[in-house]
């Protein structure tokens, strides 16, 4: 998937903004994204992420979704210290780990 992340027109990707939506981008990986620290809401609904990766130090994050993935495991969770909406649904998950530390 090429995301065009050089378009300054694109307001989905500002780094002042405190949400990201990119549903239906064909996004396969969260290091496709870059995710700035001060996000309060991400929503990647409808893509092909397989792993969850890449969201340490994102310590204002409320809500993610990650609906309708590609998902098989829960991991990768363990730094969201704010998290209150976590949306998973639509996945193939198997395995659960790192649920533990959320509150």
């Amino acid at each position: 998937m090429d995301l065009d992340l050089n378009n300054n027109n694109n307001d989905q990707m500002n780094s002042k903004s405190t949400d990201l939506s990119l549903m239906a981008h064909g996004i396969r990986s969260l290091d496709e994204i870059p995710l700035h620290k001060n996000l309060f809401s991400i929503n990647l609904h409808s893509n092909e992420i397989e792993r969850i990766t890449n969201l340490t130090g994102l310590n204002y994050l409320t809500h993610l979704d990650l609906s309708s993935n590609n998902l098989t495991r829960i991991q990768g969770l363990e730094g969201l210290v704010s998290l209150d909406t976590l949306n998973l649904a639509s996945n193939k998950i198997v395995i659960v780990e790192g649920l533990f530390a959320l509150k």
